[in-house]
């Protein structure tokens, strides 16, 4: 799942969870977003870029790999795809692929 907040999500999420000394994240330092996956149970929060966010909403949506990509490059056009591509993998949020010859 994509979760994504007009405030720092991701920044509050880490140093809470992982960081050995809280730090303050103030509210106004932008949104975030994240993707949420659990692989092996375990959770795992992966910050996104916009574009990246919006690849895996469309994807998410049943969209094709290149409508989806064409979207996400639309939203940032500074989207490494592949980077995109391996973190969805990496995440293990990638259950079925399908090709439509």
């Amino acid at each position: 799942r994509v979760v994504a907040s007009g405030f720092p999500i991701v920044s509050i999420w880490r140093t809470n969870t992982h960081d050995d000394l809280v730090r303050e994240i103030r509210p106004d330092l932008g949104g975030e977003a994240a993707l949420v996956s659990r692989p092996a149970l375990d959770v795992l929060v992966t910050p996104l870029s916009r574009g990246a966010a919006r690849l895996i909403e469309r994807l998410a949506q049943g969209e094709t790999l290149g409508a989806a990509a064409q979207a996400a490059i639309n939203d940032d056009p500074n989207l490494n795809f592949s980077d995109a591509l391996a973190l969805l993998f990496g995440a293990g949020a990638i259950i079925h692929v399908e090709s439509k010859l």
